[in-house]
Parts: C-alpha cells; structure tokens; sequence
C-alpha cells in the first residue's frame, strides 16, 4: 500500500477503536482517503435477537437504497459475497451485477455506477457482517481498492458481531467472565471469555436491563452468590437491538470481611438514605444500624458517615436493586457513575 493508502488504513483503526466507541464517521472519513469516489457506505451485522442483518453504521445511502441493500445477504449477491475470500467488484467477470434488481430498481436510479462488497469474517471464517460501498461513476474502485477493503475488513468485525467487544478485552483481564445482555433479557456469550452467571440469575439479567434502559456508560457493585460476593460491572453497549448492557463479573476476595446485612446499610448509605429509613427498610432497630455503621467505619478505615459513602459508591462496595423503591435503587448509584468519566462499549 502506498503513503496515503497506509495512512487511510490506520485512521479507520484509530476511529473504531477510540476509548470512548467507534467513530463511524471519522471512519468512513478514512475511508474515502484511501477511495476518493466513494459516494455512500454501509456496513450490517448480524442481529441475533432479530435474526436478521441490520445496519450497524452507513453514509450516503437514501433510505430506500439502504433497505435494499440490507436484506441483500440473502440473495445470490450476498451468497456470492460470503463464498468470496476477497471483496467483489460490481463489473467481476461472471457475476452480472448490472441485471441484478438490486442495480435496476435501486442503486442505478439513485446514480450509483460503480460497487464494491465485501462479507466480514470473524476468526473462524464464520459471516460476522458485510460492507457495501457505491461510487457514482464506472470504475471507479478496481484492484487497489479491492486490496485495501480486505486489509481493513478484519479492523470491522469486532464492531458488527455482538459476541465480541474490544473495548472490554482492552480492560478487562481474563478473570473477568463476561456477557451481552440484550434490552429484552436474552443473554449472549462474549467470544474468548468464560460465560458469568446473567444466564441464571434472573435478578442479575433485570437489572442488565433496566441499567441499559438509564443509558449510563458504567457501573460497578457487589452480587451475592450464595455466601460469597462477586465483583460486577455493568458496561453500556451502543443502540442497535441486541446492544443493552455488557455484564462482567469476578471472585470478590472480601478482604474487609463485609457480611451481605453490612453491604445491605453501606448500600442504603451511599443511596443517601439516613439511619431511621435504614432501620425501616431492613426491619432492624435504629441503635443495630448505629452499630452497622460504626463497624463498617472501622472495616473500611473511614473517619465519617459522607467518606464512608463515598468509598463505596467510588469501589462498587454496593448492592443496587432493579425496582425503582428498593432502598438500593439503581438510580442512586448510576447518576453517580455518570459524573465519572468512563467509556462505554461499542
């Protein structure tokens, strides 16, 4: 690849990979640096909640064009596409795109001459998705261009299939296991990580859920499996349908020994709540929340009641509920989480 083309190469990569998401914008900006007629983009994933490939990320494209070429997958073009190991030019011999109803009725009307396609395989050869690319004149891509969509094809994948995230695996040791949850409860393995336990804790998956539904980028809490805690965070994951919210989750080695009743007040604490609502709540005496309080003062080496509070909001040393009048309610802590500056995960 020339100066320019490497140069090209690499700002897609930066754009994708920024701490705070993809840029698909700044991509595609990349883009037509190495493919200076490129007129409209699109790039598709597979959605596993819908079953079908939807739009991940386009440019360019009016919205009846974009509809075509998104169920294209399932035509002879999008078979052609998965069995090529190379991107397909519009005009390759054998192929006939020109008589194809998709070039008649759509992309030939909307004054786009020439096209390039290219199928986004994962790590195994499996179809993660694909990019479509139009230009307005004939041949405008060729060989050079064909070259270039291969060599940034593999920056892509990560972005369209669901099951990976290179933002967590940047973050996130292997310790960590790990998984989608979807906004409406389905529950998907990350690739190359141990599943966590949302598949059967129901109480974990409803609280994925409503934490995505807040559209805060971070939050992280203790969870009770049986009479040991887990370390968890919860991760915002975009806007496509089967986004909702990375859960991740490890042994928490309590090294402060704190008992799930002492959990339960230093949560009520950090949600702002005083000790009578404390002692209402959990059904216990006042003078017993005093003297929760003053033994967790001493575990975690606190000199008052407001940094008490704050280390535990600051160390996820909480407990947060799904049910918005729960006296750990998701609310309080995740408005704390959004004055922290933290990245989501594309």
């Amino acid at each position: 690849m020339d100066r320019r083309t490497v140069a090209a190469a690499v700002g897609v990569g930066l754009a994708l990979n920024r701490p705070g998401g993809a840029d698909w914008r700044q991509a595609f900006d990349a883009l037509a640096l190495a493919l200076p007629e490129l007129s409209a983009v699109q790039v598709t994933g597979w959605d596993p909640v819908a079953s079908r490939y939807a739009v991940v990320a386009e440019q360019g494209y009016p919205s009846g064009v974009s509809a075509d070429l998104t169920g294209m997958p399932g035509t002879v073009w999008g078979r052609l596409l998965r069995n090529s190991d190379l991107p397909l030019l519009m005009d390759d011999e054998g192929l006939g795109f020109r008589s194809s109803p998709h070039y008649r009725d759509w992309l030939a009307p909307a004054g786009y001459d020439d096209g390039l396609g290219a199928c986004l395989r994962d790590e195994a050869g499996r179809p993660a998705g694909f990019i479509q690319m139009s230009a307005g004149r004939p041949a405008a891509f060729g060989e050079a261009a064909r070259a270039f969509v291969a060599e940034v094809a593999a920056f892509l994948v990560p972005h369209v299939d669901p099951c990976l995230s290179p933002q967590v695996d940047a973050a996130y040791g292997p310790d960590w296991t790990g998984n989608r949850v979807t906004p409406d409860g389905r529950v998907l393995p990350l690739r190359a990580r141990p599943e966590g336990p949302a598949a059967q804790d129901a109480g974990l998956r409803s609280l994925a859920v409503r934490f995505a539904a807040l559209r805060e980028p971070r939050l992280e809490f203790l969870w009770p499996v049986g009479r040991r805690w887990l370390q968890a965070v919860l991760l915002a994951a975009g806007r496509s349908s089967y986004a909702g919210a990375v859960l991740l989750t490890r042994a928490y080695p309590n090294e402060s020994g704190l008992t799930m009743r002492e959990v339960d007040v230093l949560t009520a604490i950090a949600a702002g709540h005083a000790n009578p609502v404390i002692a209402d709540r959990l059904t216990i005496g006042r003078r017993t929340v005093e003297t929760y309080v003053e033994r967790l003062l001493g575990k975690l080496d606190c000199r008052s009641r407001s940094e008490l509070a704050a280390v535990a909001a600051r160390n996820g040393l909480v407990r947060p509920r799904p049910g918005s009048g729960d006296l750990g309610d998701l609310t309080s802590f995740t408005r704390t989480a959004s004055r922290r500056r933290h990245p989501s995960v594309a």
